[in-house]
């Protein structure tokens, strides 16, 4: 219920009939003055009287006079509680546990509440006769205009989450509920709402996703090894064969032996971003921006991520599940890559676990108009009508199954955040069929190529730094391939000694090292640099770490100009390096 204040109207009212009651004896007297002229007309009719009719006359003014005192009195007692009242309304609505607002139709606040100054954080005459919107962070703008419109329009209580902004620009997490007030007419021009800080809520809500996800890398970790040891069968074994051509001198075979080796390595080092990213490992950073992509190719990923949990996890039961593939190409949709992926994880996770005795599961995208559709299906135990409206609650199971969890909640809010819905239909003991609609990006998904008609460059005085011996001894080696000069150091200290002995072009370094890790030997070359009056030279990370690319403070404060993520390709390593260089040159020109 939306609780409103006591407008200019309504304290007008209230006056007025504070006053008709204090003015209500004096009209009563007046009444009766009249009353009894009309009784006793002139002094001789009063004279005319006998005694016992004046007697009487006297004893009804008498009595009318204490029935008069008696009704003023209870008129009087009437007017404090009324007073009482409104004060204790009126506290209620400035001291209320939530925020207080009314709007017009433009979204000017027209009265507020004391809780929405504290809440906020800004005095109440900074409030009012303001927008609203000026409350709102810029990326929930649109949301909140399109909830304050469908409120006044349809008359109907809407609800939404935005993030609004205290006096010092510090955002939080808040729940907008408003309804409508119709005039009269019953036109709908003002909007009563209430703001509930729900900062906490959200803080515990992620918790729930990251234990969720953490909860569901146990799950597979058996079937990730699984695949890790096939994976590192086939490099071990290519290698093996690679190294018996080569004694025959067949080197077309070692070519072909040593392709299937790095084709393998290249898989796990894709398992392994994966499952760094649904574990959302660097939850507390910034999401990366969102891009195009084809939907069909992230669910051929997450199809390969979770076939520990439908397909090898159930056959050490005794159960086979099938999963069959629908998947159109050309679904593209603009999304933030992890977070969708994470979606399609937890549909096929959830349709998995529909299917304790086995069955069947279908996966399929297509493009319905100016969407692209995504569906899950299962043969499984289905959902109760009754319970259809209660999937997407956080730790909702159907009857049966005692795994509940944040999945599907947690892929609710993604889903919302892309401008998508996501629905279920479901038969109880039949399967069910959960559809994911996003809209359609009329953009590409584009890789970028390399600039055509640059020379690359050579003779460049690179420092590799690597606590492991084998990785320093592979920069060398590929790095004098390509015609450049190599120093290399197996710790912080020692490469800040080469440093100061060595003019370097470039600087390679690991970022886990022990005594003095990446970013440190970043921050101590760039003092370096400053005290010489010399230009930093391009320093790129080289690390096994996921997420680093996100450490904006980290990268700024260190001179950071690149980040790789092991295992990396030469070519990428040799692209990243001219890149950096040429940079280089051109701020360094420019200034």
């Amino acid at each position: 219920m939306v609780a409103g204040p006591i407008n200019a109207d309504e304290r007008q009212a209230g006056m007025t009939q504070d006053e008709n009651l204090s003015q209500k004896p004096d009209d009563l007297r007046r009444r009766a003055e009249e009353l009894l002229r009309r009784k006793i007309t002139d002094r001789e009719d009063i004279s005319g009287l006998l005694p016992e009719d004046v007697q009487k006359l006297l004893h009804e003014l008498q009595v009318h006079q204490i029935e008069l005192e008696m009704q003023n009195d209870e008129l009087r007692q009437a007017q404090l509680a009324q007073e009482e009242s409104r004060d204790r309304y009126l506290d209620l609505y400035d001291y209320a546990p939530v925020a207080y607002f009314t709007l017009n139709s433009r979204g000017f606040v027209l009265e507020t509440n004391l809780t929405a100054s504290r809440l906020l954080e800004k005095e109440r005459e900074l409030l009012v006769n303001k927008p609203f919107s000026r409350l709102v962070c810029r990326e929930d703008a649109d949301s909140f205009h399109l909830h304050l419109n469908q409120v006044i329009e349809t008359g109907v209580k809407q609800t939404c989450q935005v993030k609004l902004l205290k006096k010092d620009g510090t955002p939080f997490h808040a729940q907008v509920e408003s309804i409508a007030v119709p005039d009269s007419e019953g036109e709908c021009h003002l909007c009563r709402m209430t703001v509930s800080d729900i900062s906490a809520r959200k803080e515990a809500e992620a918790c729930l996703a990251q234990t969720h996800r953490l909860a569901s890398l146990g799950g597979m970790a058996s079937g990730v090894a699984h695949n890790f040891n096939n994976m590192l069968q086939v490099v071990m074994g290519n290698l093996e064969l690679g190294l018996a051509d080569l004694e025959k001198g067949d080197l077309s075979e070692v070519k072909e032996s040593l392709d299937q080796a790095v084709q393998a390595t290249k898989a796990g080092a894709e398992i392994v971003r994966r499952l760094q990213s649904f574990a959302n490992i660097r939850c507390q950073v910034s999401p990366t921006e969102s891009e195009v992509l084809d939907l069909s190719d992230v669910v051929n990923q997450a199809v390969e991520l979770t076939r520990p949990l439908w397909e090898m996890v159930p056959l050490t039961d005794g159960k086979r599940i099938t999963l069959n593939l629908d998947l159109s190409n050309g679904c593209f949709v603009r999304s933030k890559k992890d977070e969708l992926f994470e979606v399609v994880v937890n549909l096929i996770k959830n349709a998995a676990e529909a299917l304790p005795q086995g069955g069947d599961m279908t996966v399929r995208t297509q493009m319905e108009g100016d969407q692209v559709a995504l569906q899950v299906q299962d043969t499984g135990i289905g959902i109760s009508d009754e319970d259809l409206g209660k999937v997407l609650d956080p730790f909702w199971s159907a009857e049966g199954l005692s795994k509940p969890g944040m999945g599907l909640a947690v892929s609710y809010g993604i889903v919302s955040r892309h401008g998508g819905t996501i629905s279920v239909e479901s038969e109880l003991g039949k399967g069910s069929t959960f559809t994911v609609r996003l809209p359609i990006s009329d953009e590409f998904s584009e890789e970028v190529q390399s600039v055509p008609g640059l020379p690359a460059l050579r003779n460049l005085t690179i420092l590799a730094i690597d606590d492991a011996e084998p990785v320093v001894e592979f920069l060398r080696s590929a790095l004098e391939r390509a015609y450049h000069k190599v120093l290399t150091a197996l710790s912080g200290p020692e490469a800040l000694e080469i440093f100061r002995e060595h003019p370097v072009d470039v600087v390679i370094c690991d970022l886990g090292m022990p005594v003095m890790g990446g970013w440190e030997v970043g921050k101590k070359i760039g003092e370096i640099c400053r005290e010489r009056n010399t230009a930093k030279p391009p320093f790129i990370i080289l690390t096994g770490w996921g997420g680093q690319i996100l450490e904006k403070d980290k990268i700024s404060e260190s001179g950071v100009d690149v980040v790789l993520e092991k295992p990396v390709e030469i070519t990428k390593l040799l692209t990243a390096i001219q890149g950096a260089v040429r940079e280089s040159q051109r701020s360094t020109t420019s200034s």
